[in-house]
């Protein structure tokens, strides 16, 4: 069913939500923190969190979809890879010597 409607979903989130970067423009204009460098939370926690946030709220979220659909931990995998949302921001974070900074990022080929 999923599968059906899709197509028609994925246009009206488009619409309707803001980009990530826009978000991070937002917030820091209002003097938010938009990494978890800033809030003192390393990086293999803050990864951690986002297997467990699914069970923090008691209505249905696109968490939990994924979970059901069996793809969760592919979709974690793939926001802290390197080339990945969380991975790109990590390495933003890394010293010139190439070291890591504020906890661990996955390099290349790190599961």
């Amino acid at each position: 069913m999923l599968r059906d409607v899709w197509p028609g979903l994925r246009e009206k989130f488009r619409v309707q939500l803001m980009s990530t970067e826009q978000l991070r423009e937002m917030l820091q204009a209002a003097g938010c923190p938009t990494d978890p460098v800033e809030i003192g939370l390393s990086w293999e926690d803050f990864e951690a969190t986002y297997l467990r946030a699914r069970t923090i709220r008691k209505r249905y979220t696109v968490l939990d979809l994924a979970f059901e659909a069996g793809i969760l931990e592919e979709c974690v995998d793939e926001l802290f890879a390197p080339e990945g949302y969380w991975g790109r921001a990590a390495a933003s974070h890394a010293t010139a010597d190439g070291t890591r900074v504020a906890g661990s990022f996955r390099r290349s080929g790190e599961a």
